[in-house]
């Protein structure tokens, strides 16, 4: 217990080494998805090109698509921003968060080396582009929250109180918030990156 507790602290010691931290586990998911995507059978490629080309065969599939996207995307993220959330209420949440930067990574990782098989030097232009827009609001958000939320968690373990439910309820507000923010970005910035690789 007092050695799992060390090994947190010593983390979070600073804001800046946590946040590098945070940031070194999602650049190894990144690696990982990637070497992943070296593996992925040519048939299964063809299948997913075929795939994105016919998702947005029409204006009018695209603007429905719009919106079934941001409603996808609104789940993943406030599910994502709730967990980090949760981890608030006890240090031996933390591992999750570890789990979710380095998931996140992979994703990212494994969906952008299939994209530039798939589309060559085009698809890593508009990758780059959709990739950075897309991620601009949610990575700083997630390691911020990240950073604020755990060291939330050592603060009530040490003094041994429980969290004040105002304040969970104003930090559930931000995290909507910010859920409904990177929805927005996502389903439209997606949308048009996948319909420039047409």
């Amino acid at each position: 217990m007092r050695k799992y507790e060390r090994k947190i602290l010593n983390i979070t010691k600073s804001d800046l080494r946590a946040v590098l931290t945070s940031a070194i586990l999602i650049v190894l998911g990144v690696d990982l998805g990637n070497i992943v995507s070296c593996f992925i059978p040519s048939d299964k490629l063809l299948e997913v090109h075929t795939a994105l080309h016919g998702f947005f065969e029409s204006n009018n599939n695209i603007e429905i698509d719009k919106t079934t996207l941001f409603f996808a995307s609104l789940k993943e993220y406030t599910l994502s921003f709730v967990l980090i959330l949760v981890c608030s209420f006890s240090v031996w949440f933390v591992p999750f968060v570890i789990i979710k930067f380095i998931s996140d990574g992979f994703y990212t990782g494994l969906s952008s080396g299939v994209i530039v098989k798939l589309f060559g030097i085009k698809g890593f232009f508009n990758l780059s582009i959709w990739l950075f827009l897309k991620n601009i609001i949610y990575i700083p958000c997630i390691i911020i929250l990240a950073v604020y939320f755990i060291k939330s968690a050592i603060r009530s373990h040490k003094t041994k109180r429980k969290k004040d439910i105002g304040k969970v309820v104003c930090e559930i507000i931000v995290v909507l918030f910010l859920a409904v923010l990177c929805s927005l970005m996502e389903s439209y910035v997606m949308s048009w990156a996948v319909l420039s690789l047409k």
